[in-house]
């Protein structure tokens, strides 16, 4: 089971929602803040691949009923909503309304909204659709795990990244160090006319940033 996710970036909605309510055409309208199109939506499969690949983290997939069985499973075993975030979503998740079918099963077979009257008003604004990509995963995943929601033993990958990312600071910071003189400084101290001259030399050198860095790196 593979429908449309319908997921939209909550800046889209606010900047969309505010735009639209200002203008007396929008009146008596009903606006639907969707994808615009099918190919700038996500579904499930493609949405989890994401989460899988940003977080570093195998997601399998598995057919509705059989997921359905082990989240009614993990619920006997925690009923907690503190514990258990979907505990309270079971009835939602489980009960059959039509033909045998849970909600989420017939979903697939609602039919599809447009947002063909939010376009209209939109047009002419610097306010688009942005479809949900890797970045804006990655978003969501630090925050998630930032609040407690998702153990950092869930995304590796983003741990990983994280730390490369901070050591590569921890280094440019160094560098930094070498040509900034300390506060409080005075202009005949040695060691900061030193680092005032180096730094001197160092962007005199050549105009061309790439050459800036290199003549920088060789210098520390």
């Amino acid at each position: 089971m593979d429908f449309p996710f319908e997921l939209v970036a909550v800046d889209y909605l606010a900047q969309a929602f505010v735009e639209i309510t200002s203008h007396v055409t929008s009146y008596g309208k009903v606006f639907h803040l969707l994808p615009p199109t099918r190919a700038e939506d996500l579904g499930f499969s493609e949405l989890f691949d994401m989460v899988s690949e940003v977080s570093g983290t195998k997601i399998k997939g598995v057919d509705y009923k059989e997921w359905l069985q082990k989240v009614e499973k993990w619920c006997e075993i925690d009923s907690d909503q503190a514990t258990n975030s979907l505990f309270p979503l079971l009835p939602f998740l489980a009960n059959q309304v039509y033909k045998g079918m849970t909600v989420i099963e017939l979903y697939q077979h609602y039919p599809s909204a447009t947002a063909t009257n939010a376009l209209q008003e939109l047009e002419g604004t610097a306010i688009s659709h942005r479809k949900i990509n890797p970045k804006i995963v990655e978003t969501y995943l630090r925050y998630l795990c930032g609040i407690g929601f998702i153990e950092e033993k869930y995304i590796p990958r983003l741990l990983a990244r994280s730390a490369a990312e901070e050591k590569a600071r921890q280094s440019a910071l160094i560098h930094m160090s070498l040509f900034v003189p300390p506060l409080g400084a005075r202009a005949g101290d040695g060691a900061a006319t030193a680092a005032s001259a180096a730094a001197d030399e160092t962007y005199a050198a050549d105009d061309q940033p790439g050459e800036k860095n290199l003549v920088m790196l060789q210098k520390c």
